[in-house]
């Protein structure tokens, strides 16, 4: 059978509808492809225990600008110590506990927690408590609230300040997951990234940063808009050229 006896006019027209259709939706289609938008770079640092500094970056961890260790262990950097929250948390280690202005009538204070649950000094992981100090009374028997540092176990302390890379409720993305088990990934959305270690299945730890940003390419942008305008023109053009085929008449009853 020949190839000009399958293309029959009828099957002929209904290609170039379909033709039609899909010129004149490019732009419904054509910015699925994000060309030339803003994209983000995202990469991993491992997160491992040393002996001398603790909780820390494998390797170097002046190669690139990740941030703390996590957010919820204060000091956890020496890039990004907090002068004030360090330097009271040492003395805090030297002189065990500092008074506060609260008192409580309990054996346990009701006090919710401050912005981090842990502190790293010197390569020492202490967890943030308070207590309470009974022989420092006020009127009518209150007993004053004492900040104090309970020494902490590592592993322990990052496994909990760990999110899960496969856990449902974790809040962690795919996409931010994909980077903790694979590597560098570069998206056009920017991504919500946890500021603390990710853990894999593996029992290794990573901590997902951005490690670059594109802005829009001008020239990308302008040649995706003139693609879109072709793409329209010339479903236009072929919808003018399929009406010139069809022939439109009118049979009536006669009068």
């Amino acid at each position: 059978m020949s190839s000009r006896s399958l293309l029959t006019p009828l099957r002929r027209d209904a290609l170039l509808v379909l033709l039609a259709i899909g010129l004149l939706a490019t732009p419904l289609w054509a910015p699925l492809d994000d060309f030339g938008d803003e994209t983000h770079t995202y990469d991993r640092r491992g997160v491992v225990i040393d002996d001398r500094y603790g909780i820390t970056y494998a390797g170097d961890a002046a190669r690139e600008p990740v941030g703390p260790v996590s957010n919820e262990i204060a000091c956890s950097s020496a890039l990004y110590r907090q002068p004030r929250a360090c330097a009271f948390e040492e003395l805090l280690v030297g002189n065990e506990t500092v008074p506060t202005e609260r008192y409580t009538t309990g054996a346990t204070p009701q006090i919710t927690p401050g912005q981090y649950r842990y502190v790293q000094i010197n390569g020492s992981v202490y967890a943030t408590t308070y207590v309470v100090n009974e022989s420092a009374t006020a009127h009518g028997g209150l007993h004053r609230v004492e900040l104090a540092l309970d020494p902490a176990s590592a592993p322990d302390v990052l496994e909990r300040v760990s999110l899960d890379a496969t856990g449902e409720h974790s809040g962690v993305s795919e996409t931010v997951a994909e980077v903790a088990r694979e590597g560098s990934v570069t998206v056009h959305d920017e991504l919500e990234v946890p500021q603390t270690p990710i853990q894999l299945d593996n029992g290794r730890y990573y901590r997902v940063y951005q490690n670059g940003q594109r802005p829009p390419q001008a020239s990308k942008q302008l040649f995706a808009i003139l693609f879109e305008a072709f793409g329209v023109v010339a479903g236009l053009f072929v919808v003018s050229r399929l009406a010139r085929s069809f022939e439109v008449s009118y049979v009536g009853a006669e009068r």
